[in-house]
């Protein structure tokens, strides 16, 4: 319950006061697309849509799961943005890459007992902060700022395990 309550916020919160955050470029948007979008999309087909009830599958006709690097136009500024559409789900591979680095950052304080305060602190200066304060006058992807080796959840298996059950349970939730 408590993981579900922190990505409530999380998804809740429109991140970006400023500009697009640039926070990762197209070639790594794209590993990772290529790296998670088969996953994604049979989560997405087995644990969605093969829960429903014959009736739900009827009422809501074919649903199309698009993972775009980006969502369009303004959308694509902020890195928490999800939606639907008539006949689509749109969880663009920038969003997916933020939520999983942020279910990293999450697991790693969590398990090397860190304030874990200073990841809703980072949530906070994306949204509160420009990145012209920044140095470098951008800001830095979520792992990189928050201090959390890029590898982290190789590197443990206890961090590996709880930033997979955070992320599933907030994209994938069964019930």
């Amino acid at each position: 319950m408590r993981w579900f309550i922190i990505f409530l916020v999380l998804f809740s919160v429109k991140l970006t006061a400023a500009a697009d955050l640039k926070l990762y470029d197209d070639a790594v948007l794209e590993a990772w697309k290529e790296r998670t979008q088969a996953n994604v999309q049979w989560n997405f087909d087995t644990l969605i849509i093969g829960n429903l009830t014959p009736a739900e599958r009827r009422s809501i006709g074919k649903v199309d799961l698009m993972m775009p690097l980006r969502a369009p136009g303004e959308m694509g500024d902020d890195p928490m943005t999800f939606y639907a559409a008539p006949g689509r789900i749109v969880a663009p591979a920038k969003s997916i890459r933020f939520f999983s680095d942020m279910a990293i950052a999450i697991a790693y304080y969590e398990v090397k007992g860190g304030d874990i305060q200073t990841v809703y602190d980072y949530m906070a200066m994306l949204k509160y902060r420009s990145p012209e304060d920044m140095e470098g006058g951008r800001f830095l992807p979520p792992l990189e700022a928050l201090g959390v080796p890029a590898e982290a959840w190789k590197e443990d298996a206890l961090i590996d395990d709880l930033s997979q059950k955070i992320l599933k349970s907030a994209l994938f939730s069964e019930s």
